[in-house]
């Protein structure tokens, strides 16, 4: 039997208190972000290797063997570290899947989700997870209280 837990929308309240919490709620997955970086490094050197710019055949081998030793182990680290340093700090909940890739094929279209370490909003509660988010909500707080007439 699946349980519907209710969750609380998230109400802002301290622009200050939320933006320390997003910092540090963002510090903690620098390193799962870093694997997208890395991914780009590799593509590069790779591209070196192909057209024979580094690295002599004997060396290239040990090299890719561990860069792509390096792959796996930061690929599952940010995977498992995504998913446990991205529970919310306001609703402490796992995030839902919160990537998503679209692929083309000569015969068809995909769509997928999955576990991006680039989370900008909790999934669930709605609350702002990264800097930019706290003040995207802060100045639609404000557009709004300045909309309204006052008395």
């Amino acid at each position: 039997m699946k349980k519907n837990y209710d969750i609380k929308k998230f109400e802002p309240m301290d622009k200050e208190n939320e933006t320390k919490i997003a910092k540090k709620f963002q510090k903690k997955l620098f390193f799962s972000k870093f694997f997208y970086y890395y991914i780009a490094i590799i593509g590069v050197i790779f591209f070196l290797e192909k057209n024979n710019f580094i690295f002599d055949s004997v060396l290239g081998d040990q090299v890719f063997i561990l860069i792509m030793v390096l792959f796996w182990i930061l690929g599952l680290y940010s995977i498992i570290s995504t998913l446990i340093f991205g529970i919310c700090p306001y609703c402490q909940r796992f995030q839902k899947l919160n990537g998503k890739a679209v692929g083309v094929d000569s015969s068809s279209i995909s769509y997928t989700r999955g576990v991006s370490p680039f989370i900008k909003y909790c999934t669930r509660c709605g609350a702002p997870l990264s800097e930019k988010a706290v003040k995207e909500v802060y100045e639609k707080l404000e557009k709004g209280n300045a909309s309204t007439p006052i008395d």
